[in-house]
């Protein structure tokens, strides 16, 4: 539980440090992984820390139980974040390089799938949602969780993403509107899913890379229903649940943007790029695409 606390306390003190501060002056919410244009960079203001604790410049702290790599993402005044809660003790992730296997089999006991709502200003869980418990159905990685994909809103819904188990949106006061049951699939050396829901129109995108069936698949925000889906290439296995979801204009259209074997691929195969390679999104999404026409269909 006190691990859980330390992964998710640095992402909120900079949200709540200036977090009065930020909606008298009308900036943008944190409303996905790496906050608004994917690029992980608030706008700076002097009054924010430049150290912090548990005790030392921080508004608040709350307790959640579980594990979860996830993100915390901000709207109207509200946090959202995900975590899972086992009944046995097990092996805790672990910090700092590794580079072994991950575990043959899955973690023995009930786990508890956790969407979580809190205050932004007080801190207080003002909801809380099981969308999913029982026993995992595929092993994690000693530095994954099952709660490792950052949630996303559109300002109305929150949509939270579980790679193993399924794909969930709540309006913002706790009612669950539709889901999305996921057929878990073994990835590569165990490292487990963690690439993050993006929203792009109407439309909730999520990729599932694994060593058996790789797709994405886009959703009706509104209603849950699956608009298409659109097969990965097997070389894509190798990027062991990497995120995703730069928005871009391309040739005057909106895109996303998804790895593919270290690759960038437009959705729906629009186009690709064979020459350009990036480094993994570890390093930052790029403000702006390479200077290149992309070729239709490949």
């Amino acid at each position: 539980m006190l691990a859980r606390i330390c992964a998710i306390v640095p992402s909120v003190i900079l949200l709540l440090a200036s977090s009065s501060l930020a909606r008298a002056q009308g900036t943008e919410d944190w409303p996905r992984f790496r906050g608004p244009t994917a690029m992980g960079v608030a706008k700076d203001d002097p009054r924010l820390p430049d150290r912090w604790s548990k005790t030392e410049n921080v508004r608040w702290v709350t307790e959640v139980p579980g594990w979860g790599w996830s993100s915390p993402i901000v709207s109207a005044g509200k946090v959202f974040l995900t975590a899972v809660d086992n009944e046995k003790a097990y092996e805790e992730p672990k910090k700092g390089l590794y580079n072994g296997m991950g575990r043959a089999k899955p973690p023995e006991g009930v786990h508890r799938w956790m969407v979580y709502c809190l205050d932004l200003d007080s801190g207080k869980i003002l909801w809380s949602h099981q969308p999913h418990q029982g026993q995992p159905q595929v092993p994690r990685h000693p530095k994954n969780t099952y709660a490792s994909e950052t949630p996303v809103t559109d300002g109305q819904r929150v949509y939270a993403l579980f790679g193993d188990v399924g794909l969930y949106c709540y309006d913002f006061q706790g009612k669950r509107l539709w889901s999305h049951r996921i057929q878990p699939k073994r990835s590569l050396f165990d490292y487990g899913a963690a690439a993050s829901p993006v929203i792009c129109g109407d439309l909730v995108i999520m990729v599932y890379d694994n060593m058996e069936d790789r797709y994405i698949a886009a959703f009706d925000a509104r209603t849950g229903e699956q608009r298409w889906r659109t097969a990965r290439p097997a070389r894509a296995v190798n990027l062991r649940g990497q995120p995703f979801g730069l928005l871009a204009q391309v040739s005057g259209s909106q895109q996303s943007i998804a790895l593919v074997g270290g690759w960038h691929d437009g959705l729906q195969i629009r186009w690709k790029s064979p020459t350009r390679r990036i480094r993994p999104l570890s390093r930052g999404l790029p403000e702006k695409l390479p200077n290149y026409t992309p070729r239709q269909g490949g």
